[in-house]
């Protein structure tokens, strides 16, 4: 690489998603395409180009007129050094306009995150494995677990609004078009789900929403249960105190990211808690 090699900077476009897969495993990530073609169909971004070839990418995505996340930072390990993350999170930020926002960032990251205004706010745990035979967790008097359905999406789009303060239609539809879904009914209400999909290596188990730690550990082990043996990962608050349980489930924390925030967080609007996100991208 010539260090005067010119870098310019484009739209995100559908046919980045491709050079993006390549980006994302370069760096050690284990996104397919489909995986990247799902957060693009549902935001917008830039990459940037050099020497013909997509060498950074930053991903955005407008949750309603109040919030905005920025994720998918990756810049090719070669070109690392140059400002060119920096360049995209600048452009990221003027795409999203005054939003508050959030990201889930590397640690190393993190100097350049707060020159821009960033705080951290939290920790993101990531953890994976293939986990054996899952024990049922014990529900209370009247509550059961029943798969979800098209119907559901209004309840879960309200919950997903009193568990994070964020209404996501359109995502929550989206995720039902690629998920298998498990609700939470305490008596004639909906408390709580969990949504399961394929990701990565395997599958990712999230969003979980539930209204305490016992209730998304009834969540979670469903889906350990259904796919024991096989590979899993959810990405859960470290506030929340699931890591623990996860790992004895066979699921370790394998590494982490750092919520941060730009402007208002986004807050919690009723009694159930959000304790695992979308993926670390979307939140």
């Amino acid at each position: 690489m010539e260090p005067s090699a010119e870098v310019t900077y484009r739209r995100f476009a559908a046919r980045d998603v491709q050079p993006a897969r390549r980006l994302s495993g370069a760096v050690g990530w284990a996104h397919r395409e489909e995986d990247w073609e799902f957060v693009r169909a549902l935001g917008s971004g830039w990459v940037a180009m050099a020497e013909g070839e997509v060498r950074g990418t930053a991903l955005t995505w407008r949750h309603d007129s109040r919030y905005g996340s920025i994720g998918m930072v990756i810049v090719e390990p070669g070109w690392q050094g140059r400002g060119i993350g920096r360049q995209l999170v600048e452009r990221a930020l003027l795409t999203l306009g005054d939003r508050s926002l959030t990201l889930n960032g590397t640690r190393e990251g993190r100097r350049m995150y707060e020159r821009l205004g960033f705080r951290v706010v939290g920790t993101l745990e990531q953890h994976q494995g293939a986990p054996g035979n899952v024990p049922p967790t014990k529900l209370g008097r009247g509550e059961r677990l029943r798969p979800v359905g098209a119907s559901d999406v209004p309840r879960l789009v309200k919950l997903g609004l009193a568990a994070s303060g964020l209404r996501r239609a359109k995502l929550m539809h989206a995720l039902l078009a690629v998920s298998e879904g498990i609700a939470l009914d305490r008596g004639d209400e909906t408390v709580g789900f969990a949504l399961c999909r394929r990701f990565g290596h395997g599958r990712v188990v999230g969003p979980v929403v539930a209204p305490d730690a016992v209730r998304a550990q009834a969540l979670i082990g469903h889906w350990a249960a259904v796919h024991a043996g096989t590979f899993l990962r959810t990405d859960v608050d470290r506030a929340l105190g699931l890591g623990p349980w996860l790992a004895e489930l066979g699921m370790p924390e394998v590494d982490a990211a750092l919520t941060m925030v730009r402007g208002e967080a986004p807050g919690r609007r009723g009694d159930v808690t959000a304790f695992s996100v979308v993926n670390q991208a979307l939140g």
